[in-house]
C-alpha cells in the first residue's frame, strides 16, 4: 500500500506540492487551535503546532492512495470502501505521530 501512495504522490509533478501544502495548512490550523488550549496547561506548547503540521503531511499523502484504482466505472460502494480505509489510515497515521511525539517530548514535565 505504501508504494502505491508513494507511486501516486510522484506521477504527476504538482501532486506532491499539493500535498504538502494540504497538510501544512491543515497540520497549523489544527495545531494553532489545540495551542491555544495546551498553552496554559504545558510551559512548551509551540512544538505543537510543528508536531501537527508534520503529522499532517505524512496523514494526507494516504487520501491519495485510492486514485489510481478509481475511475468513471468503479462501483460506489468500493469507491466509498476505499476512501474510508484512506480515511482510517490518515487518522491512524496522525494519531501515532503525534502521540510518539508527545510520549517522547515526555510532556508530564512541561506541566506548569
Amino acid at each position: 500500500m505504501v508504494a502505491v501512495v508513494a507511486t501516486a504522490i510522484l506521477s504527476d509533478r504538482w501532486v506532491l506540492p499539493a500535498v504538502i501544502a494540504g497538510g501544512i495548512c491543515e497540520g497549523v490550523l489544527l495545531g494553532l487551535g489545540q495551542w491555544l488550549e495546551l498553552r496554559r496547561h504545558l510551559s512548551h506548547a509551540t512544538w505543537w503546532i510543528v508536531i501537527n503540521a508534520v503529522s499532517w503531511i505524512v496523514g494526507v499523502a494516504w487520501t491519495i492512495g485510492p486514485s489510481p484504482f478509481i475511475d468513471a466505472s468503479t462501483p460506489v460502494p468500493v469507491l466509498v470502501l476505499a476512501y474510508v480505509v484512506a480515511g482510517v489510515l490518515m487518522a491512524t497515521t496522525v494519531a501515532i505521530i503525534t502521540g510518539l511525539a508527545t510520549y517522547r517530548a515526555g510532556v508530564g514535565t512541561f506541566v506548569r
